[in-house]
């Protein structure tokens, strides 16, 4: 229920009362100034010790905090050029667009238009553009069905061999994720939409370009016979391949084919090159354990950090490195002669800024709490991890404040930490979450949470539900948004909610890890659920003293705060994530707006964002329908909105089927609508000849 004070709230009135703003900003100047004495009274008791030299070399701690995951809208990303020492980009080549001489030498036939059918007629190049955010969108998402929707959209059979060699040249310049993502893909379209002989031939083009391909990867022999012995291991290659590999061809060659027959040949080689990437490469969490687990077992017996160093950069989890802390130091507590050992690898992960200050603390905090079940096995942990931290203190890798933190909270364990409920929970409602997205169905996750009887962990729930949604769409955190505010308070009771939403800002910094826009989308679900009476308004101040200073959570409270301070602020929270358009008509209707808006800014870019939100892929010949029609109602429009589908279809978002049913589309109705355009038909020539000069249409 609406509290008085906001129940008789006029519409274009500030959501916060002038009591309320009054409070709310002297929490925050108390919370500031209190941010202030602290740092006096540090910097007169601790004088530069050293550390500010090492955080400025490597960006400071700030720096610490970058995302080295950040998720992308789902479009294509601007490829980089090459990198230190060498000329130009992987890519380039792929990409150039000039004129061929079709009296070279090097001259390549597959490069020619190929007509597939009177309707369409689609070129090489064209093929590639939409095939580079096919793989980019892939390495984002990890859906594999959806890649395959969109190759299916393609059909073009003939350059399976074509994606192949593409997908196996991106995967060898970014890590072992992708590397693993990569095997997996090229097996789950085995003998869909890719044959024996297309793989084949696929690899065959990359080993034949092994001379090139060294100049920007040193390492791409080997690393392309690991991908061809793992392919023959997932029995989408056969053995009799490494035949085709001429040793005598070059140097490079008789590389890869010795490689390949020594992985093929060891001991236990199918095991092995399954997890050839690492065990799960960051893609299971509990792959990604066992991963961290054998490289630490590794390092113990190796001692090469730098080899330990390879396999960490290469799983791709930095948001997971407090899993490696925690192991690490565990790993130490079992044994006392390991301990120099951990010493050495965390100094020089934290000296690098590999491994973040951020990390250190929550893979200690984690240690700590698990040290009364280390204690039955190992009665001197807690004197061993006590010295550890000290010992990290006096190399200076560690900040004093995890060491006087740590050297306390031995006997505070958490009491949810310990409680055995806690882990079927979470897996229980990540299910129920995921089931909602997909069905919207309230009353359903409602009769699920009560079956669970587990009153006393919603705040959990809370916490996971919008944690799954920062990671989302628009579309799901509105699902999200609706579905805690149907929950409260009869599901959710107000304690839990308060409790989940104030876990939510202490691990804000946490969250901005994996998703940059973390903390401006976190203001936006405290405000709506502040107007969604979920929250009172009071809860803006009472949070700031569990918030340390300076803190992510402090900046979210603040700009929430200011969101409902002005006028309309209640309204524009109510519609922060633009609904959720889920009928025809809403969706339409969005595509119209979008389109307006481009006509009035002219920024592709924005334009896709929104198209890409509205998540229906399926529908996007409407958007190129409502475009053409838009153009038709003024010549000076018509070069903006081809270049607008220009832009969507080589980024990946409208494919060649969806502009060609929108042309479609729009021909059936020229007769109708020249009775109120009658240069129609000659708009729509116009629009032809655009679309066969594109490739996406046959003349």
């Amino acid at each position: 229920m609406a509290n008085a004070a906001n129940m008789v709230r006029a519409p274009y009135e500030p959501f916060l009362t002038e009591p309320q703003r009054e409070a709310l900003d002297a929490a925050l100047a108390a919370k500031q100034k209190a941010a202030s004495v602290k740092s006096i009274v540090k910097d007169a008791l601790h004088p530069h010790d050293g550390r500010d030299a090492l955080h400025a070399g490597r960006g400071g701690k700030e720096g610490d905090r970058k995302s080295k995951m950040g998720k992308g809208s789902g479009r294509t990303k601007k490829g980089g050029s090459g990198g230190k020492y060498v000329w130009g980009g992987l890519m380039d080549e792929e990409q150039d667009d000039r004129a061929m001489d079709y009296n070279d030498p090097n001259y390549d036939s597959e490069d020619d238009l190929v007509v597939l059918d009177a309707a369409t007629a689609v070129n090489l190049g064209n093929f590639k553009n939409a095939v580079w955010g096919i793989v980019e969108e892939y390495f984002n998402s990890g859906d594999i069905p959806e890649a395959n929707r969109c190759l299916s959209e393609l059909y073009l059979p003939q350059y399976g061999h074509w994606f192949v060699k593409h997908a196996i040249r991106v995967a060898m310049g970014r890590k072992d994720r992708e590397r693993e993502m990569t095997s997996v893909l090229l097996s789950s379209l085995y003998g869909d939409l890719l044959s024996g002989q297309q793989v084949m031939k696929g690899f065959v083009y990359l080993v034949d370009g092994l001379e090139d391909l060294v100049l920007d990867i040193p390492n791409a022999a080997q690393l392309v016979a690991v991908f061809i012995s793992r392919t023959i291991v997932d029995d989408v290659l056969p053995p009799s391949f490494l035949h085709q590999i001429s040793p005598e061809a070059n140097a490079l060659s008789a590389e890869v084919r010795r490689s390949c027959e020594s992985h093929l040949g060891a001991r236990h080689a199918a095991e092995a090159l399954l997890r050839c990437w690492g065990s799960g490469a960051g893609l299971m969490l509990n792959e990604t354990k066992a991963s961290i687990k054998s490289l630490l077992a590794e390092y113990k017996v190796s001692g090469d950090i730098s080899e330990a160093r390879r396999c960490i950069i290469g799983l791709g989890v930095p948001f997971y490195l407090h899993e490696l802390v925690k192991q690490a130091v565990t790993m130490g507590l079992e044994k006392e002669s390991n301990v120099p050992a951990v010493l050495n690898l965390l100094k020089e992960l934290s000296s690098s800024g590999e491994l973040s200050q951020t990390q250190l603390s929550k893979g200690l905090q984690r240690t700590i709490d698990s040290l009364g079940d280390l204690e039955l096995d190992c009665p001197h942990a807690r004197q061993t991890l006590s010295d550890l931290i000290a010992e990290g203190h006096s190399q200076s890798w560690l900040d004093k404040q995890l060491v006087s933190y740590g050297a306390k909270a031995p006997s505070e364990v958490s009491i949810c930490c310990n409680n055995q409920h806690v882990p079927a929970f979470k897996s229980k409602i990540s299910v129920i979450l995921k089931e909602y997205l997909n069905s919207s169905d309230v009353k359903d996750v409602q009769q699920s949470l009560q079956e669970l009887e587990e009153q006393g962990l919603m705040h959990i729930f809370v916490k996971k539900a919008v944690t799954i949604a920062l990671d989302g769409k628009h579309k799901d955190r509105e699902a999200v948004s609706l579905l805690l505010a149907a929950l409260y308070p009869d599901t959710i009771k107000p304690e839990q909610m308060a409790m989940g939403v104030t876990k939510l800002l202490i691990s804000a910094e946490d969250l901005a890890l994996d998703v940059p826009k973390a903390a401006h989308m976190l203001s936006l679900f405290v405000g709506r659920l502040i107007v969604d009476d979920s929250l009172p308004p009071s809860f803006l101040t009472a949070i700031l003293p569990s918030l340390e200073d300076n803190s992510l959570g402090v900046s979210i409270v603040r700009a929430a705060g200011s969101i409902l301070a002005v006028r309309h602020g209640a309204e524009r929270l109510q519609n922060c994530w633009q609904g959720a358009p889920r009928d025809t008509e809403s969706v339409r209707s969005a595509m119209r707006a979008a389109l307006e808006e481009y006509k009035s800014s002219k920024d592709a870019t924005e334009a896709a964002r929104c198209i890409v939100e509205l998540a229906v892929p399926h529908y996007h010949h409407e958007l190129v329908k409502q475009a053409l029609l838009m153009g038709m109602a003024g010549e000076d429009l018509i070069p903006g909105l081809m270049k607008l589908l220009q832009h969507l279809w080589t980024t990946g978002l409208v494919s060649v089927t969806q502009l060609i049913k929108g042309f479609n589309r729009v021909e059936a109705l020229l007769d109708d609508i020249v009775l109120d355009i009658p240069r129609a038909k000659k708009v729509y020539g116009v629009y032809k000849q655009e679309a066969v000069k594109c490739g996406w249409m046959d003349a």
